[in-house]
């Protein structure tokens, strides 16, 4: 393999105690092993080999590079090798563990030093993207359509106000976990956690001594209820994926998310669905005044100009997965996505599939989103 085999790495927390290692196959790097493997299958003429690992060479204090242990797939296998730490790097690092999370945003303050290794998104947007407060902040000085966001203190603490409800979220939280639903009734305060489990307090004074022996206020934002009119009883968002083809920006695809009924999230991953924008169509009308195919268009377009609005700020990226709610006031952002899955899309096209339509679009989209960042990284290392 020539020198540029080590020029691009996949940055991910392999999963010790998955699959069969010693023969090559296993859930290496846990259900992220699929994309990875759809990745270097997506583009079999590909000027690089990635290398996916999680550096060991890179700390706070000096970033340098080394030889690090890793993996490539080749031939449909997975084989462990050694590789000097690659130049340019896609972050795919998740954990559920408070170490995991730490380890994870060591490395990515180590890239943000770094003159000599970059990410395919910069470590600083990512910071932005990851925390909520500063994320939302973003989106109202440029007058981008969004949800309010307070502190714990100046809203939960302060007293709530009859009538209205609020969602209680930690600031760096994911896949709709830790947050709760809170609200008055008469003097008692209801707090819904997003696992089901209620809790019933007297009267304020109890519900703000919970919050401030169980609660770190600086690792959680509080937002007000966006109104959103469930789907048969089940929550909705629209997932849009934007990315950097070559250069451009582009909507990749977008779908909308179902969670189950009764849920908080919409989240796949707490058992959701998903299906075209276009199969709610009487339900946007009637709820939103217009055309899904309307209005999944002028949301895709607020989408890339909040792209463009970053780019220009944060340097260029390849990827960000934007979350859009329905409001009374119309469609806003939720999150922007750092580490976006792409799964919707296959989940989009199996439900085509079951119902005798045409799911080959979607299947390709899939392909896309998954061939895109070696493209992106292929164009910003001028292999192609």
């Amino acid at each position: 393999m020539d020198s540029s085999a080590s020029q691009f790495g996949v940055i991910a927390f392999p999963n010790a105690g998955a699959g069969n290692f010693s023969a090559g196959k296993g859930l290496i790097f846990g259900k992220q092993t699929y994309y990875f493997e759809d990745m270097v299958r997506s583009w079999p003429e590909i000027p690089f080999e990635p290398f996916f690992y999680f550096p060991q060479n890179l700390s706070l204090s000096q970033p340098q590079p080394g030889l690090e242990t890793g993996y490539v797939f080749r031939d449909g296998i997975w084989q462990e090798i050694q590789q000097q730490t690659p130049k340019l790097n896609y972050f795919r690092a998740f954990s559920t563990d408070l170490p995991g999370k730490y380890l994870a945003k060591e490395v990515l303050l180590a890239f943000e030093k770094s003159s000599k290794f970059f990410l395919l998104n910069p470590a600083a947007l990512m910071h932005l993207l990851n925390h909520k407060v500063d994320f939302h902040a973003f989106l109202e000085k440029h007058n981008l359509p969004t949800l309010s966001t307070f502190t714990v203190e100046e809203s939960l603490l302060n007293g709530l106000i009859p009538g209205q409800k609020y969602y209680l979220k930690p600031i760096f939280g994911s896949m709709g976990a830790d947050i709760y639903k809170i609200w008055l009734e008469g003097n008692s305060v209801l707090a819904r956690a997003s696992g089901g489990y209620q809790y019933h307090f007297a009267d304020q004074t109890a519900f703000q001594k919970f919050l401030q022996e169980r609660i770190n206020s600086a690792e959680f934002l509080v937002q007000y209820d966006a109104q959103t009119v469930p789907f048969e009883g089940r929550p909705l968002d629209l997932r849009v994926l934007v990315q950097n083809y070559r250069g451009r920006y582009q909507v990749t695809g977008a779908g909308i998310r179902l969670g189950k009924k009764g849920g908080a999230t919409a989240n796949l991953s707490t058992g959701g669905t998903a299906l075209p924008m276009t199969d709610l169509e009487d339900y946007f009308q009637k709820h939103q005044g217009q055309r899904a195919e309307a209005l999944q268009e002028m949301v895709c377009e607020i989408c890339l100009k909040a792209s463009h609005l970053l780019a220009t700020e944060y340097g260029e990226f390849l990827e960000i997965g934007f979350d859009i709610l329905f409001t009374p006031n119309g469609p806003v952002i939720l999150e922007g996505n750092a580490k976006p899955s792409r799964w919707v899309f296959n989940v989009i096209g199996d439900y085509l599939k079951n119902a005798g339509r045409n799911a080959q679009p979607w299947y390709e989209i899939r392909q896309d989103s998954v061939r895109i960042p070696l493209e992106f990284a292929a164009w910003r290392l001028g292999l192609g």
